[in-house]
């Protein structure tokens, strides 16, 4: 998609193109930095322990007599102050697509697919699988996700008991009229501009 150009795929995958987005911190009183780049990876996960460390609150270990498991996420406090490394490592798994970035290695795999090996230092845009030259990175990182799965409680994708919905019975598609007023309102504000009318793809 043009959005995420030029890195690799989009939302759902574990590509750059589907995990890697900006962030814009602002917070005048406790952020002394002004205009400047973090060049380290952190995730959505440490946005709950920023919020933690910011408003001064602990993170419980239980809760009506349930442990809780602890927190993955590392507040993003230090970041603020100086470009640093929060995590050793970083995971994700959605839809039965899976990834790991340890220091500039990342290991990917779509669903049902083999592993895949990317040097981000040098590779961003993922086009080059390192996967055969280093099969000992490749076991080293596949390793470490298989720990993360088991203790996060990821299950694979064939173990899921949830009902994939299609296309058009999806109620998040939006219904034939809500499309015509809304490329009504576009295509007048493209005919202003000079710019190519959009057509409903479903009709």
């Amino acid at each position: 998609m043009l959005s995420n150009t030029p890195l690799r795929k989009f939302k759902k995958y574990t590509y750059e193109g589907g995990i890697a987005t900006p962030l814009i911190a602002f917070w005048p009183q406790g952020i002394k930095a002004r205009n400047e780049l973090r060049h380290q990876p952190a995730h959505v996960i440490d946005i709950m322990a920023t919020c933690l460390e910011v408003s001064g609150i602990d993170y419980p270990d239980f809760f009506k007599e349930n442990e809780i498991k602890p927190l993955d996420g590392k507040s993003l406090v230090s970041m603020f102050r100086k470009d640093t490394t929060l995590h050793d490592a970083l995971f994700w798994e959605h839809h039965g697509n899976k990834g790991i970035r340890k220091g500039k290695w990342k290991l990917v795999s779509s669903y049902d697919h083999k592993w895949e090996l990317y040097d981000l230092e040098k590779d961003r845009s993922e086009t080059t699988d390192c996967a055969e030259e280093h099969p000992e990175i490749v076991n080293q990182l596949a390793l470490l996700y298989d720990d993360w799965a088991g203790k996060s409680d990821v299950l694979p994708r064939d173990e899921l008991q949830v009902k994939e919905i299609p296309g058009q019975e999806n109620p998040l598609i939006r219904s034939d009229t809500e499309m015509d007023v809304y490329l009504k309102t576009v295509n007048k504000e493209l005919k202003k501009r000079g710019l190519k009318i959009l057509n409903n793809p479903d009709k």
